[in-house]
């Protein structure tokens, strides 16, 4: 075995009597551990939330769970820096019915507060970071909001859930000119209506020629405005001066409290890059605060001393001719943002987007080749970043594990592919300082059924080794964080626990230790103590015999009903296909809208394809077997 190789120290099951899966693990301050999962055998609904608390030796301490008479998917967890912890996914029981949803727990996993963000049609959150003034990022999917059928969604949000303003531009209120002299027995004209011919000069003397003005007293001894024509200025006192001002902003103002957008907001929203589609106006506080809503995007007019500013923080990506998913955002080395997911038009291919601190985006690229390429966990290396996930177009199976390397501008710099003759998919990766990564998903190629499967690769991509775990039955990793002394996994396991799937938790150590038990760390490659007596010639043949013997088995057994699959996914494919060429008045939209939906084997209601529960039964979808 390889030198530096984790072998398995120790597994553990959670779970009841109907099906649970884990989608995310952290490590906690006192050694032991939290993993973040999905229950159908607890809680208040058909699946919720589940939050299971472990010591150092995955011994359960505690269990929480969230959710309300229908169903919710759990998919990311943080720690956070008051102790907590905040867990992020999707609800249909709260909100709009298939929201993003965001519970906030205390250190024993009471919920502070919960909050839903959405619209109309479906949502689902992916992703979760805390931003570094306690508030947070979350990155999902979006069906209300954007260009297309589905779109990347990206909202910030404040400690306590409250969606977070940043701000994006102002409009200044302009100083034209001071005047100095003889201020007192201005302001007493001011305040009695009358504009002194003193004033009147002071105007043609800095440039501007009043013809017919007319005086208004907004506040005495504080503040006026003078009209003339469609010309407006402020004069308000500051200290012993008088400030006059480009009066503009009080014609805007004005315009607001009447609940219309004018013209000057219109351009400068326009001359700062936000197109403005559709935007409506709301008052929130006359004279001081308004929202303009366009789409899924909310911006703050708020008014100070210095003009009016502008905020707003939710993004959508994507266009309307594809289908946009978003799967794992991380915190950039420049402040900004990465979001890794997938784009989908004629094939599905990875699509990585960088945006700056304020979610702008900076630029986007995609990768894949003719068939189907899926992301699904991201890593930043350096300036550069790492992307693994399946891919059916590359390697030599049914899907292989792929990996793509990018510079520091999303320009590829190499891709490799794992796997066998079977079903690979990766899920999380972990850069392991600067020599390599470590990589984990699942496996039919290898092990004795459906298992976890690590992979270590070096920093160019060349596999060092790989390692499977598991039983007879299917076995999934979904998580991969680095834990003291090793490493740790947590996905789902049809072999060990109660019920028929439950949450599997396998810690690995630092070194290889083969115990002969089940889920011993068996390796994918590397010599066999079977022919440890043998010269090393005839021992390499000797493995070599083997290895094509338990792939031919292993092939042999699970090939048939695969190929079934496929044949079924292929029929079923084509016969949509034909289904559409057919639908010759059918918008694009429509048809782009049909390719991307599918029907719940178990209920029979339509359903979107990358939904991992049925929003209507509240049951897992296998993607295998729809």
């Amino acid at each position: 075995m390889v030198e530096g190789q984790p072998g398995k120290e120790w597994s553990k099951a959670y779970g009841g009597s109907k099906d649970e899966w884990a989608n995310s693990i952290v490590q906690t301050e006192d050694g032991g551990y939290v993993i973040l999962g999905t229950t159908r055998s607890y809680g208040a609904g058909g699946s919720d939330f589940w939050l299971v608390k472990t010591d150092s030796m995955g011994n359960m301490e505690w269990t929480k769970t969230y959710g309300g008479e229908e169903n919710e998917w759990a998919r990311s967890i943080v720690c956070t820096s008051d102790g907590g912890y905040a867990i992020a996914g999707g609800t249909t029981s709260f909100g709009d019915g298939g929201d993003f949803w965001l519970v906030k727990t205390d250190s024993y996993g009471y919920k502070e507060w919960s909050k839903t963000y959405g619209g109309s049609d479906l949502e689902q959150a992916n992703s979760l970071i805390q931003t570094s003034d306690d508030g947070y990022v979350i990155a999902g999917t979006t069906g209300s909001f954007g260009a297309g059928a589905r779109d990347f969604w990206f909202i910030r949000v404040d400690s306590k859930g409250n969606k977070k303003w940043s701000k994006r531009f102002s409009i200044d209120e302009k100083k034209l000119f001071t005047i100095e002299q003889n201020v007192d027995n201005i302001v007493e004209d001011l305040n009695n209506g009358s504009i002194s011919e003193e004033v009147e000069n002071k105007f043609k003397e800095e440039g501007y020629q009043l013809s017919s003005p007319v005086l208004f007293v907004e506040n005495d001894n504080k503040k006026w405005k003078v009209s003339d024509g469609d010309i407006d200025y402020v004069v308000e006192k500051e200290g012993d001066l008088l400030i006059v001002r480009d009066g503009s902003i009080e014609d805007i103002v004005e315009d607001l409290n009447n609940g219309s957008i004018p013209k000057e907001v219109l351009d400068k929203f326009e001359k700062e890059g936000y197109q403005l589609s559709n935007p409506t106006l709301s008052v929130t506080e006359k004279n001081r605060k308004w929202k303009v809503s366009d789409g899924d995007v909310d911006y703050i007019i708020e008014r100070d001393p210095a003009g009016l500013k502008i905020y707003g923080w939710s993004k959508t990506y994507g266009g309307s001719e594809s289908w946009e998913e978003s799967r794992t955002i991380i915190h950039t080395n420049d402040d900004g943002y990465a979001i890794a997911g997938e784009t989908f038009s004629k094939q599905r291919d990875f699509r990585l987007v960088k945006t700056d601190s304020q979610g702008n985006k900076e630029w986007s690229e995609t990768y894949g080749g003719t068939r189907w390429d899926q992301p699904r966990s991201l890593v930043q290396v350096g300036g550069g970043f790492a992307i693994v996930g399946e891919t059916k177009s590359y390697g030599v199976g049914k899907t292989d594990f792929l990996i793509v390397k990018t510079d520091s501008m999303g320009q590829k710099e190499w891709i490799e592919t794992y796997g066998g003759p079977g079903w690979e998919r990766a899920r999380s990766i972990v850069k392991i300082g600067y020599s390599g990564y470590l990589i984990a998903g699942e496996t039919s190629s290898y092990g004795s059924g459906k298992d976890f499967w690590l992979v270590r690769i070096d920093s160019q991509g060349n596999k060092e080794w790989s390692e499977t775990y598991g039983g007879s039955d299917l076995e999934r990793a979904h998580s991969l964080i680095r834990a003291d002394d090793g490493f740790a996994i947590v996905g789902t396991t049809k072999t060990y626990g109660a019920g028929g799937k439950d949450i599997w938790f396998v810690k690995t150590g630092s070194s290889v230790v083969s115990d002969g038990g089940e889920g011993n760390g068996s390796v994918s490659t590397g010599p066999s103590s079977l022919f440890g007596g043998l010269p090393l010639k005839w021992t390499g043949l000797g493995i070599g015999i083997l290895i094509a013997i338990i792939l031919a088995i292993v092939y042999k057994k699970t090939s048939s009903g695969e190929e079934k699959e496929e044949e079924a996914r292929e029929q079923k494919q084509k016969t949509e296909t034909e289904q559409k060429k057919s639908e010759k008045n059918t918008s694009k939209q429509t048809q782009l809208q049909s390719k991307l939906k599918n029907i719940c084997q178990r209920c029979g209601k339509e359903i979107y394809i990358d939904i991992d529960i049925c929003p209507n039964c509240g049951k897992e979808i296998n993607k295998e077997e729809e």
